[in-house]
């Protein structure tokens, strides 16, 4: 092989020269101490570059795909009747028992729940600030609206301790059995909602009013006319439906169809 350079390869052959005896002095001083060899440590070695160090293993890291591919199937996966066995606790939380209810609630089921709260909240605010004529006219162009409000307002009862309705249904009770054909007793439930009072005394002649007929004993119309006749009624009921801007409308209603005396 020609050499080009012959300068080059002196300078290169006398930069080896150094750095083995630069390598050569150390490994002497490692040997050499207070008169008496040494063996020479593998780590003494590697640092003076006569040895290599072995490739250590890699360490084996393992995915953390199909964790997250788990979770996720986890996430998708819960129900609206409750989580599955397997669902971690931060996707699934069981609430408190309502009415002896054991069937465990979701994370979505708790959020479209909270949905339907707001949303009935916001209806009932807008009832309070408008008149019965108003609210009529709005369900009629907006049906699903009265859907979503009685659906609301069911949501909130059930979690109430108390319901006001069933106070009223043992109130009245006692009054209601005395019914017969000869002295009929007839109430008029006012807001009636579901028409829950009807239902309970199937026997007993209620008219039930509310702004939407949900069922075949409801009538829809305004609260404040009625199409009962004067004094024709013996009971009037108003649970939790004096609302609106003209809920005297409502009292001088019942205070027009109910008997006197």
């Amino acid at each position: 092989m020609k050499v080009k350079n012959k300068k080059n390869v002196a300078k290169a052959i006398s930069a080896i020269s150094k750095t083995h005896k630069i390598k050569r002095n150390k490994i002497k001083r490692l040997t050499e101490k207070k008169g008496k060899k040494k063996k020479i440590s593998k780590k003494a070695l590697i640092e003076v570059g006569l040895k290599n160090e072995k490739n250590k293993p890699k360490a084996k890291v393992e995915s953390t795909q199909p964790i997250l591919n788990d979770n996720l199937i986890k996430l998708t996966n819960i129900s609206y009747k409750g989580a599955p066995e397997s669902s971690t606790p931060s996707l699934y939380k069981e609430q408190k028992k309502v009415d002896g209810d054991k069937t465990p609630v979701s994370f979505i089921k708790r959020m479209k729940d909270k949905l339907k709260g707001a949303r009935f909240r916001y209806l009932n605010e807008q009832f309070y600030s408008s008149s019965s004529e108003e609210a009529l006219q709005y369900f009629k162009k907006e049906p699903s609206a009265f859907k979503a409000y009685h659906n609301g307002y069911m949501q909130q009862v059930i979690q109430w301790p108390v319901k006001p309705l069933n106070v009223i249904i043992k109130q009245i009770k006692p009054i209601l059995k005395k019914s017969n054909t000869n002295s009929p007793v007839v109430v008029a439930d006012f807001g009636c909602g579901d028409a829950k009072l009807a239902r309970t005394f199937p026997k007993v002649k209620v008219h039930s009013f509310d702004l939407v007929a949900v069922n075949q004993y409801v009538t829809a119309g305004d609260m404040a006319h009625t199409s009962l006749a004067n004094g024709s009624v013996d009971i009037a009921v108003f649970c939790l439906s004096l609302m609106g801007t003209n809920l005297q409308s409502f009292i001088k209603e019942a205070n027009r169809v109910l008997k006197t005396g």
